[in-house]
């Protein structure tokens, strides 16, 4: 959590320069239209409160929220695009639109949560600059075998911004209709999205910039022991490997597992 949160004395500077909620959370939609609220003016609108188990927190936690597809109502985006959430220190993540659907909240449910100035959050545990994850967080009510990426849980959230859904352009990426939206398949899909299809090919289909390492559909002729080694700690496998490594910071054993289970339905022979 290092990365997703201020540094230190940007922390502090900020805890001393702004009054009590002028914390700012800003909208992009597809025009490039941009909405801006404060802590001030969201805290009103969080009337509903869930509890729920907390992926960063590691416990329950009790949040007042806002339902993100509420807060989104007048953002103009198509169903499939996504939504890439800046944290404070600009880290990025693109959050499948998809799980924000209403026919799907059953299944899974995103909301807003916004802090109480006045009943500060925990400090998010093994954070050096000892900082809550507000004054705005997404968090994820799921049920039965329902799965988001631990990425999905956006501290310290500064903006939401719609982008075009990557696999609109390149539809052999994407798994059958009949996947749920919340089904580890798809999470796959969607790390491989952020972190991979810069670098690499699917089957000739990738970024502008992805010759820099193997089209992946040679993937499915390396065991899943040394497909994991690989993406962990490329140099142990190839010491001339240009790849940067991706820890259990950057992605998650369960995320990884992930991956590996959408390259195994995708790779190989079409």
């Amino acid at each position: 959590m290092t990365r997703r949160s201020l540094p230190a004395a940007l922390a502090v500077l900020l805890a001393t320069a702004l009054p009590a909620g002028a914390e700012t959370l800003t909208i992009t939609d597809r025009d490039g239209a941009i909405q801006s609220f404060t802590q001030k003016e969201l805290l009103p609108r969080a009337t509903d409160t869930v509890t729920l188990p907390d992926a960063l927190y590691g416990k329950p936690m009790t949040y007042r929220v806002i339902p993100l597809k509420e807060l989104l109502k007048d953002t103009r985006r198509a169903p499939d695009d996504y939504l890439a959430a800046r944290a404070a220190d600009g880290f990025t993540v693109p959050l499948p639109g998809r799980l924000l659907d209403p026919a799907n909240a059953a299944e899974v449910e995103a909301f807003l949560a916004v802090e109480d100035p006045a009943a500060t959050w925990a400090v998010l545990p093994d954070n050096p600059e000892k900082v809550s994850a507000g004054p705005f967080y997404i968090v994820w009510k799921l049920a039965g075998s329902a799965y988001v990426s631990r990425e999905y849980w956006s501290a310290q959230l500064a903006g939401l911004k719609v982008v075009d859904n990557p696999v609109r352009k390149w539809p052999g990426h994407d798994v059958a209709a009949s996947v749920p939206a919340a089904d580890k398949l798809r999470t796959g899909l969607d790390r491989y999205v952020s972190l991979c299809i810069t670098c690499h090919k699917l089957h000739g289909e990738g970024g502008a910039g992805a010759a820099a390492g193997p089209d992946l559909a040679s993937a499915k002729a390396i065991d899943t022991a040394t497909l994991k080694k690989w993406i962990r700690s490329p140099k142990s496998v190839n010491l001339d490997a240009k790849m940067p490594k991706f820890d259990d910071t950057a992605l998650s054993d369960d995320d990884l597992d992930a991956m590996i289970a959408w390259l195994a339905l995708k790779a190989g022979p079409r």
